[in-house]
């Protein structure tokens, strides 16, 4: 359970504010930053590694503990050798993995979920020493695993960070639905990448249709035009349309 809250933690922990808190001086957060820097492949094997064991581990002791039991307790309400010890295993295999998604899965990314910055630098240590402890044991498998992508023409050493404009559209609208944010700013930033598509006579005024306040109308002309035209901001022109004296806001 401990493993994998640190390692949910420190897989979703924001970069961004882990390095704020390293430039105010807070030196467990710059600890983390440097060595997630250099070694987040191996860390990541290295928890895998570690919850691998466990789970075995796990498994072999509920085996141990209940598979012997149990069969001699179906055998003795008259079912077959072989049908108790397949029943036993099957009850004993299923109760295991829900007791271990439970306790090690599900409430663990749970609060990780939600303790992300302070588990990951709190458990720093942990994590460093899981990390170096396992590397002699992940490294054969690691080239193994990069042998064979690299058969299937993938390359181990790409990271694909990118994040796209549908994932972030997909952002915002969890985001929105959650009550993170507002309905006007899910909107904006829809709209933001929307202008991206628009060629620029979509959102710009041609200077023939401009509607232009003279220098020298005088403020009563211009609050005519203004409420004509109903505008927010008016270009202000001296002697020509070319020159532009100022923007008046209408507001």
């Amino acid at each position: 359970m401990l493993l994998t809250c640190i390692e949910q933690a420190t897989v979703v922990v924001n970069d961004s504010r882990l390095k704020r808190l390293a430039d105010d001086g807070n030196k467990r957060s710059l600890r983390l930053l440097e060595f997630l820097d250099g070694s987040s492949g191996a860390f990541r094997a290295g928890m895998q590694f570690a919850n691998t064991l466990l789970v075995l581990g796990i498994g072999m002791c509920a085996m141990s503990m209940y598979l012997v039991p149990l069969s001699r307790y179906f055998s003795e309400l008259g079912m077959g050798q072989s049908g108790a010890f397949v029943l036993s295993f099957l009850i004993t295999m299923v109760v295991t993995a829900m007791v271990y998604l439970i306790f090690g899965v599900f409430l663990p990314k749970g609060i990780a979920g939600k303790h992300a910055e302070s588990i990951a630098l709190s458990f720093a240590s942990i994590s460093k020493f899981v990390t170096y402890f396992s590397m002699p044991f992940v490294c054969l498998p690691r080239l193994i695993s990069n042998i064979i992508l690299k058969i299937f023409g993938i390359n181990p050493d790409d990271n694909d960070e990118d994040v796209t404009e549908e994932e972030i559209r997909m952002m915002v609208d969890i985001g929105s639905e959650s009550g993170v944010i507002d309905d006007d700013e899910k909107e904006m930033i829809h709209n933001i990448f929307e202008l991206d598509d628009k060629p620029v006579v979509d959102i710009m005024t041609h200077r023939t249709d401009a509607v232009i306040l003279w220098i020298n109308d005088g403020a009563d002309k211009w609050e005519e035009i203004i409420n004509e035209t109903n505008h927010t901001r008016y270009p202000v022109c001296g002697n020509a349309i070319d020159d532009i004296l100022g923007v008046v806001n209408s507001r």
